[in-house]
């Protein structure tokens, strides 16, 4: 259901989620190719590190409540 465009950011999402560099730059390319612009790549990749980033916070979280340590 979703545009060939779509596809190749969520691909692109996956890509740096799974760190396959040789990945990120085919889909890259094929976003270009699907009509992408270098704004929706570098929000795409913007939306993925936060989320990264979130999930790294939520981790120590858990790993200091469990430790019962107060990390700020």
């Amino acid at each position: 259901a979703l545009d060939r465009k779509t596809k190749e950011f969520v691909a692109i999402a996956a890509s740096l989620a799974f760190k396959c560099q040789g990945c990120i730059e085919g889909h890259i390319k094929k976003a270009i190719k699907y009509g992408a612009t270098r704004e929706e790549i570098s929000e795409t990749i913007a939306i993925t590190m936060g989320v990264g980033a979130a999930a790294v916070v939520d981790l120590t979280d858990i790993a200091a409540d469990n430790m019962n340590l107060k990390l700020y």
